[in-house]
């Protein structure tokens, strides 16, 4: 576990994260809503700032155990997940095997196993559903 954020992030993107996605990651209480500009990560914010709170133990407990993240069109839906596995892969949490070229995701395939074990009996969620990520109590 990275105890500072900004090295979690910067592992999980290749990038330093902004200001405010700092901010996000140790807001007490957690804002409602996050007004920034187009294309200034908003997504990474959102998904990154909740994973790396609820692996800190610090944060875990004022963090919901679940993300729900609910996006317009189906290419968005497609986008964010790949970016997700890719997140998770370079952090080393990804519940699965992903293959990348070119810089694009080839295939994804949940390791069934290690998400079972990281969730007991519920691991496979509801029918279609991904566990793309180890989280403590998710």
């Amino acid at each position: 576990m990275v105890n500072n954020f900004d090295d979690w992030f910067k592992r999980a993107t290749g990038y330093e994260p902004f200001p405010y996605q700092i901010e996000l990651a140790r807001a007490e209480p957690l804002p409602e809503v996050i007004e920034v500009p187009t294309g200034t990560g908003k997504t990474a914010a959102a998904v990154l700032a909740w994973l790396w709170r609820r692996r800190n133990s610090k944060f875990c407990k004022q963090t919901p155990r679940r993300l729900v993240y609910c996006l317009p069109m189906r290419v968005l839906v497609e986008q964010t997940r790949e970016c997700a596995i890719r997140w998770l892969h370079n952090l080393g949490l990804l519940a699965g095997n992903a293959t990348f070229s070119n810089g694009r995701l080839d295939r994804y395939e949940v390791d069934w196993d290690a998400a079972r074990e990281s969730r007991g009996r519920h691991a496979y969620g509801r029918r279609g559903q991904e566990r793309l990520a180890r989280v403590p109590g998710a």
